[in-house]
């Protein structure tokens, strides 16, 4: 199962939860593996990023690499989830002018 996104991050601004409304926002499965890559168009950008009530990533960079994300240059963190559990990722853009940011979130 795959999540796939763009989104523009506004200057000096943190996100919603940018896999709101997604097919898997929740893990459709048992002991999952979550794969978190993402690929900035310029630096300046961090991620946050939760599993149900659990900090799994905070602040952590995100790459400016300005492509698709790709593994392994682009992987980010691999988590494990159980079903049910809810995804919830946030991105900061600590620069003053608006950054696009590539999403895939791998459920295995």
């Amino acid at each position: 199962m795959l999540i796939s996104r763009s989104d523009s991050i506004a200057a000096n601004s943190r996100s919603a939860n940018v896999l709101q409304g997604e097919q898997f926002e929740f893990v459709p499965k048992h002991n999952a593996t979550i794969n978190f890559r993402a690929s900035g168009a310029a630096v300046g950008l961090r991620a946050d990023f939760q599993i149900g009530s659990q900090t799994v990533m905070g602040n952590a960079a995100v790459p400016g690499t300005n492509r698709f994300p790709v593994i392994p240059d682009d992987h980010l963190a691999t988590f494990g989830a159980n079903r049910s559990e809810r995804l919830f990722l946030t991105y900061t853009n600590t620069t003053g002018a608006a950054i696009i940011v590539n999403t895939v979130i791998e459920i295995l």
